[in-house]
């Protein structure tokens, strides 16, 4: 039942050092093929679509881990396990993962306003 708890953390914590590494799934074929500011252009509209819907979801599961929280919310297995603690860390994940998003964000905006050349994606291990 621990392990459980333990999953939210290392999912939900792994989310935003995973965007940061810049390790996520990636598809810039289209976005490549575009001129430069167009492409930073979808990029920054692309992830200003996700930030607000992380900053949605990051409300919703925050209100959930509240009310988790001051219920005092736990099941049963083999031993009576809390539950709270695994809610409350998945807006912290989401959270932070919003924050690295936003500065992708800004970091697109800047680049578009500049005109910046394109960025190539790196495909590691691919020939």
């Amino acid at each position: 039942e621990l392990v459980e708890v333990g999953l939210a953390a290392l999912v939900f914590l792994g989310l935003f050092s995973a965007q940061i590494r810049g390790v996520h799934v990636k598809t810039p074929m289209v976005t490549n093929m575009l001129p430069a500011r167009l492409g930073h252009a979808c990029r920054a509209l692309g992830l200003l679509v996700g930030l607000v819907f992380l900053c949605w979801m990051t409300y919703e599961t925050a209100t959930s881990a509240l009310d988790s929280f001051s219920r005092g919310e736990y099941r049963y297995g083999s031993a009576k396990v809390p539950i709270w603690p695994a809610k409350m860390i998945i807006p912290a994940g989401l959270g932070a993962l919003a924050v690295v998003v936003a500065a992708e964000l800004v970091t697109s905006v800047r680049r578009f306003v500049a005109g910046a050349p394109k960025v190539q994606a790196e495909f590691d291990g691919l020939p």
